[in-house]
Parts: C-alpha cells; sequence; structure tokens
C-alpha cells in the first residue's frame, strides 16, 4: 500500500465568519465520471482531525474467484466488511454446485439487506443504499444472543451425563445462534467500521468497537467449542447437527451412569459456566457506561475464574487418585477433563474485552454537554 506524502494547505477566511482550504488537483482529477459531476464531499469530524470523503466513491470489486469453497467465502465476507457495494466474482471456467450452495448460504445470513446473484458464471453481491439501522447498541445486541449461547453451553455440560437428546437440542441451537446471529452482528459491525457509518467521536472509538466485536464474537465460539466437546463424547460431531432430528438421535449411545472423576470435573464445570456467564453480564453495561471500575473489576474476576477452574478440576482428580476405573470410565473422564479449555477460554476472552476497553477508555476525555 503506497501513502502519499503530507500535503500542507493555508486555511484562508472567506468573507466574514467562513474558511476554506484547496483540496489537492489530483486528488479530484482521479474521481469517477459520477464523482465527478456532482463534487460533492462529506466531511467527518474524528478526533479533532477533519476527514473529507466524497459523497460518491467507488465501491465496487471485480475479480476473478479463487480455487476452491474456502477461499471463496472468505472472499465475499472480506468485500462485505471492507464496504464494498457491488461484488462480482467470475470463475476461470464454471462455479461448481457445492461453490453455488456455499455462497448462497453464506449471503442468506449475512445481511439482510444484500441482493445476492449466484450462479455457475457469477457470484456476487449488490447492497442498496441506506436502510440500515441507528448503530447504536451492536455491542449490547451481540451481548444478548451471547447470553443465550452460554445459557445453551450451560445446558450442554449440565445434561452431558444423563441425557443426550437435551445435549443434541442445546447444541443445534447454539450452533445456530453463534453461526448465524452472532456472527452475522459481527460482520455487520466490521462493514460500518470500514464504511463510516457510525456516529463516533475518534478514531479510538473505532478502534474499541471493533477489538470488542472481535473478543465477543470470541465469546461465543468458545461456548460453541463447550458444546462440540460434549458431542465428541457423544460420538457426534457439530456436522452430524445437519442431518435430521431423527437420524442424530437414533446414533447416541447408551450411556451408563458417570464415572466419580467424570462427575466430580463436571460439577465443577457447571460452576465455571455460571460464573461466566455472571461476568458477560457485568461486561456489557460497563461497556455501555464505560465504566472503569466495573471494566477493571471484569478483568480481576475472570482471571480468579480461570484459576478457580484449574484447581476445581485438579481437587478432582486428586480425591480420586488412585482409583480402580474401566478404560471406558478413563476415557469419559478425559472428556470432562477436556471441557477446561474451551471454560478457560471463556472467561479469558471476556476478560481480554474488558481489558481492551479500559486501555481505550480510561483517558477518553468527558463528552461535551449541550449548553
Amino acid at each position: 500500500m503506497i501513502v502519499e506524502p503530507i500535503k500542507r494547505k493555508r486555511v484562508t477566511r472567506v468573507g466574514s465568519g467562513a474558511w476554506s482550504v484547496y483540496l489537492p488537483k489530483k486528488w479530484i482529477d482521479s474521481w469517477t465520471q459520477q464523482q465527478q459531476e456532482g463534487r460533492e464531499v462529506d466531511l467527518h469530524l474524528i478526533s479533532g482531525s477533519l476527514l473529507i470523503v466524497p459523497v460518491v466513491q467507488d465501491r465496487t470489486y471485480v475479480a476473478t474467484a479463487p480455487a476452491g469453497v474456502p477461499l471463496l467465502r472468505i472472499t465475499l465476507l472480506s468485500a462485505y466488511v471492507r464496504g464494498y457495494e457491488k461484488v462480482e466474482l467470475r470463475p476461470t471456467d464454471r462455479f461448481p454446485n457445492d461453490a453455488i450452495a456455499a455462497a448462497r448460504d453464506l449471503l442468506r445470513h449475512l445481511d439482510e439487506r444484500i441482493v445476492a446473484t449466484v450462479g455457475p458464471d457469477l457470484i456476487g453481491f449488490t447492497m442498496p443504499p441506506g436502510g440500515s439501522n441507528p448503530p447504536t447498541d451492536l455491542l449490547q445486541v451481540m451481548g444478548a444472543r451471547l447470553t443465550q449461547t452460554l445459557d445453551l453451553a450451560a445446558e450442554c455440560v449440565e445434561h452431558a451425563s444423563n441425557d443426550p437428546e437435551r445435549v443434541v437440542h442445546a447444541a443445534r441451537l447454539l450452533q445456530s445462534i453463534q453461526e448465524e446471529d452472532v456472527s452475522r452482528i459481527l460482520h455487520q459491525t466490521l462493514r460500518r467500521v470500514a464504511t463510516l457509518d457510525l456516529p463516533l467521536e475518534s478514531v479510538s472509538d473505532f478502534q474499541l468497537l471493533d477489538m470488542a466485536a472481535f473478543l465477543l464474537d470470541g465469546v461465543g465460539s468458545q461456548a460453541l467449542a463447550i458444546a462440540q466437546t460434549v458431542l465428541r463424547d457423544l460420538g457426534l460431531s457439530l456436522q452430524d447437527l445437519a442431518y435430521p432430528r431423527e437420524d442424530v438421535l437414533r446414533r447416541l449411545p447408551k450411556r451408563d451412569p458417570q464415572p466419580p472423576v467424570a462427575r466430580d470435573i463436571l460439577q465443577g464445570h457447571r460452576t465455571a459456566v455460571r460464573e461466566a456467564r455472571d461476568l458477560l453480564g457485568r461486561l456489557l453495561p460497563a461497556l455501555r457506561d464505560s465504566d472503569l471500575a466495573a471494566l477493571g473489576a471484569v478483568v480481576a474476576d475472570s482471571a480468579k475464574a480461570r484459576d478457580d477452574l484449574q484447581a476445581r478440576v485438579f481437587e478432582a482428580v486428586v480425591r480420586h487418585w488412585g482409583e480402580e476405573s474401566s478404560p471406558e470410565d478413563a476415557t469419559r473422564g478425559f472428556a470432562a477433563y477436556q471441557l477446561t479449555n474451551p471454560l478457560s477460554n471463556l472467561a479469558s476472552a471476556i476478560g481480554a474485552c474488558a481489558g481492551q476497553a479500559l486501555l481505550f477508555l480510561a483517558a477518553k476525555k468527558p463528552a461535551v454537554q449541550p449548553t
């Protein structure tokens, strides 16, 4: 990326109360014909600096599609979060059926305003101008969905030993919320940052929104990892949840009661999920209100939650050390132990979000109240 050198201009008085500055001719000459016709700009006051942006911008992206469904998917996502309004990806030959299906599924869930074009010769989308909701509570909306994911993760842990059908139902719903709701809000937030479609006062506010949305999405990812770990102990994967419910339930194994070590570890894990939900419930209003004391408490308590989790697992293992156990009991004990990692990461993600908020908000000047 080439960065033009700074152009220093003098601000001159025009009339009795106005000021003007000459814009670089090279910049105006680079505008498209449509931009040249209107020659209108938007003025954004950010961090005491004035950002001058053409009202009409060339937000089109036309390219040859990369090979493979995963790269095609990430290219469409990248085009969306970078703020393009018209995207056209063409194949070197023809798009296969799996690429068409993956693109349709992605664009259907990405943004309700998208007008998608998906076929063997072209995959892309257009975004109609305007019509977006006010961006006043993006993180709060995301947080509400994440609270649901933590409730469902708690359900997976709670019923891991006695009700596998309940686990399958909770995991299916958790996966849907994370992949269709939480991720959608993340990508919409990144797009609005890219297009400056947010009433924020400083670059740091944009950075905080970007970072907090990313870390909160990580909370949902770890909740989904908890469900994935419980499913693995049942011989299932997240991909299996796409099959009809009756087919999935027929594959569930008949299980004996949990061995003592697995039972005790899971009991401690239930506490860990409750603590994570409490931390998230405290983080969201602290972010909304820029409450530094509350954010600091979340950082400290998330670290304590991780330490307490490790201590509970250690105590459970020591309590049953040396007991005779069958290979199956040992496997199930290890499966319960494996939940420790996503549970610890869950607390870490919440603490990291609070920590980043402190970094950006601690020296923020108070807003000037209108007189």
